[in-house]
């Protein structure tokens, strides 16, 4: 049996759909009372709106994931599409003029489960539209998915390599299909995309108050005589939207389970990518002139750095590996390691003249070091007679070879 789990505590603030959809209009058509906008415009706290929790005999069956993120200026537009009919009255010109979207219980102005999975899908290569979709569309956000995914899990997809884009295809389509290899999957194992809620508001208005909503004005340039090549040179006219304060704080919210087209894409990894493209695109309406962007929380600003400098030093630690490989590959190195104070080597005489005895090491058989006859203290010195020497001070690149001879062989 499922049950879902309601919150019944009483509304803090008046229902802000409610009053812009109907108290705005007077409850009657052609009417107009322009003092909703400050009514709503003085909401300084947000309704809390629960987490779904399904449960199934007892059991949770949704584990929701979530991302907190916080808009940014000049704010947030979301349903500017919806109708606000403020024709035909005195007031008009100082309503607002476009539509909004809230939620229908408590008026807050979330942003709808379907807008946030269309937002991320538009971010995806498209590969399964009906419509026919060209290279132009499809090869950045190959190249875009590739390069996040590769960030969040350490892989390296190539954009242009046939068989990874065929792994971002599927992963597209397990993601916002729920369907993977053919076959659809069950909807206790689909992706599910729920509301975006705000939660927080921080002192956005004066620095020392807090609001939810906020008004900003669009001026399109229309020459109201019917000629649209005169529109620039036309007078604005300016129209007043609603639109939701910078700093309010946002949690997406959703239900993922680890992919089978990437393996390597967990819940957890699937939830930063699907973070890392919110804040790279923006939601909502006007995001081509700074509306709907968002920035990390303070604390997923200090988890980031955190993380980055990690990163940083790993990679540090990483290239000095790396120089150390190739240092211990390097001959020179190799003797500075092994030819250290009071360490004994065994080597052979590889050459003699008539004032100095040359040797050899068999490990380094293209270095020879050299020591004058007389203080070699071999009696009769020959080619290839081994020796064992004790190394009297550290060998340095360009210096000699300093030991005594403490053995030797015939």
């Amino acid at each position: 049996m499922t049950q879902i789990t309601l919150n019944s505590t009483a509304m803090a603030n008046p229902n802000t759909g409610f009053l812009f959809y109907q108290k705005y209009f007077k409850d009657q058509p052609g009417a107009l009372d322009t003092t909703m906008n400050a009514k709503i415009t003085a909401i300084s706290s947000v309704e809390p709106i629960a987490p779904i929790s399904y449960l199934v005999s007892a059991q949770t069956v949704i584990n929701q994931q979530s991302i907190e993120l916080i808009t940014t200026y000049p704010g947030l537009l979301v349903g500017s599409g919806y109708s606000h009919d403020v024709k035909g009255d005195k007031s008009e010109d100082s309503a607002f003029k476009l539509g909004f979207y809230f939620d229908h219980s408590t008026g807050m102005p979330v942003i709808p489960g379907s807008s946030v999975k269309g937002v991320l899908r538009s971010l995806f290569p498209s590969q399964y539209k009906k419509r026919a979709v060209d290279d132009n569309f499809r090869n950045p956000r190959y190249e875009l998915i590739a390069d996040f995914i590769n960030q969040r899990t350490g892989l390296s997809l190539n954009h242009t390599d046939r068989n990874d884009r065929a792994k971002i295809d599927a992963f597209e389509k397990e993601i916002f299909d729920g369907v993977y290899q053919g076959k659809s999957k069950t909807i206790y194992s689909r992706d599910i995309f729920f509301d975006a809620v705000p939660v927080a508001i921080e002192k956005n208005y004066k620095k020392t108050e807090q609001r939810l909503f906020g008004n900003d004005y669009i001026t399109p340039h229309k020459n109201k005589d019917g000629h649209p090549e005169l529109d620039p040179f036309s007078n604005p006219t300016p129209l007043q939207f609603l639109k939701v304060m910078p700093l309010v704080k946002y949690e997406f919210r959703f239900c993922l389970h680890k992919s089978c087209a990437i393996v390597e894409m967990t819940a957890d990894k699937k939830r930063e990518l699907f973070e890392m493209l919110i804040l790279f695109s923006g939601i909502g309406a006007k995001t081509n002139v700074g509306y709907g962007q968002f920035e990390l929380t303070e604390k997923d600003k200090q988890k980031q750095a955190d993380l980055e400098r990690q990163k940083a030093m790993a990679e540090k630690v990483r290239e000095e590996q790396l120089k150390q490989k190739e240092r211990e590959k390097d001959p020179e190195y190799q003797r500075q390691q092994k030819l250290k104070k009071d360490s004994e080597h065994e080597c052979i005489i590889s050459k003699l003249d008539k004032n100095y005895c040359y040797f050899r090491f068999d490990w380094d058989k293209d270095f020879e070091f050299k020591k004058k006859i007389g203080k070699t203290k071999i009696d009769n010195p020959q080619l290839k007679m081994k020796v064992k020497i004790k190394i009297t001070a550290p060998y340095l690149t360009g210096d000699d070879v300093n030991f005594t001879i403490i053995e030797t062989t015939p």
